[in-house]
Protein backbone atom coordinates (compact mmCIF):
# COMPACT_ATOMS: atom_id res chain seq x y z
CA UNK A 1 0.00 0.00 0.00
CA UNK A 2 2.66 2.54 0.97
CA UNK A 3 4.33 1.40 -2.52
CA UNK A 4 0.85 2.81 -4.32
CA UNK A 5 0.93 6.19 -1.92
CA UNK A 6 4.95 6.52 -3.31
CA UNK A 7 4.05 6.18 -6.79
CA UNK A 8 0.88 8.39 -7.24
CA UNK A 9 3.65 10.76 -5.10
CA UNK A 10 6.26 10.65 -8.42
CA UNK A 11 3.14 10.92 -10.83
CA UNK A 12 2.14 14.31 -8.96
CA UNK A 13 5.42 15.52 -8.84
CA UNK A 14 6.00 14.71 -12.81
CA UNK A 15 2.59 16.62 -13.35
CA UNK A 16 3.44 19.50 -11.54
CA UNK A 17 7.01 19.87 -13.16
CA UNK A 18 4.71 19.53 -16.79
CA UNK A 19 2.71 22.14 -15.24
CA UNK A 20 -0.48 20.12 -14.74
CA UNK A 21 -1.24 21.53 -11.58
CA UNK A 22 -4.84 20.28 -11.29
CA UNK A 23 -3.78 16.84 -12.66
CA UNK A 24 -0.87 16.97 -10.15
CA UNK A 25 -3.72 17.85 -7.59
CA UNK A 26 -5.64 14.62 -8.41
CA UNK A 27 -2.94 12.08 -7.61
CA UNK A 28 -1.58 14.03 -4.51
CA UNK A 29 -5.97 13.06 -3.55
CA UNK A 30 -5.81 9.84 -4.43
CA UNK A 31 -2.57 8.84 -2.93
CA UNK A 32 -3.62 10.28 0.52
CA UNK A 33 -6.98 8.38 0.37
CA UNK A 34 -4.61 5.72 0.03
CA UNK A 35 -2.08 6.54 2.66
CA UNK A 36 -2.86 10.01 4.25
CA UNK A 37 0.10 10.73 5.89
CA UNK A 38 2.62 9.66 2.98
CA UNK A 39 5.37 12.18 3.49
CA UNK A 40 6.00 12.53 -0.32
CA UNK A 41 2.53 13.59 -1.17
CA UNK A 42 2.27 16.11 1.84
CA UNK A 43 5.63 17.58 0.66
CA UNK A 44 3.85 17.40 -3.00
CA UNK A 45 0.89 18.60 -1.55
CA UNK A 46 2.23 21.76 -0.33
CA UNK A 47 4.59 22.54 -3.22
CA UNK A 48 1.16 22.57 -5.23
CA UNK A 49 -0.19 24.57 -2.59
CA UNK A 50 2.47 27.52 -2.70
CA UNK A 51 2.74 27.00 -6.44
CA UNK A 52 -0.54 28.01 -7.55
CA UNK A 53 -0.63 31.06 -4.50
CA UNK A 54 2.37 32.56 -6.79
CA UNK A 55 0.29 32.08 -10.41
CA UNK A 56 -1.99 35.47 -11.55
CA UNK A 57 -5.60 34.52 -11.29
CA UNK A 58 -7.76 36.27 -14.30
CA UNK A 59 -8.07 39.47 -12.54
CA UNK A 60 -4.59 39.90 -11.64
CA UNK A 61 -3.29 38.88 -15.69
CA UNK A 62 -1.54 42.10 -17.74
CA UNK A 63 -4.23 43.67 -19.82
CA UNK A 64 -3.20 45.02 -22.99
CA UNK A 65 -3.90 48.42 -24.18
CA UNK A 66 -6.46 48.68 -26.41
CA UNK A 67 -5.89 49.72 -30.39
CA UNK A 68 -5.97 53.44 -31.49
Amino acid sequence: IHDIASRYAVLAAQAKERGEYDLAQRYVDKGLDVVADQPDLLAVQQNLGAQRALQPGPSQLPTSAPNQ
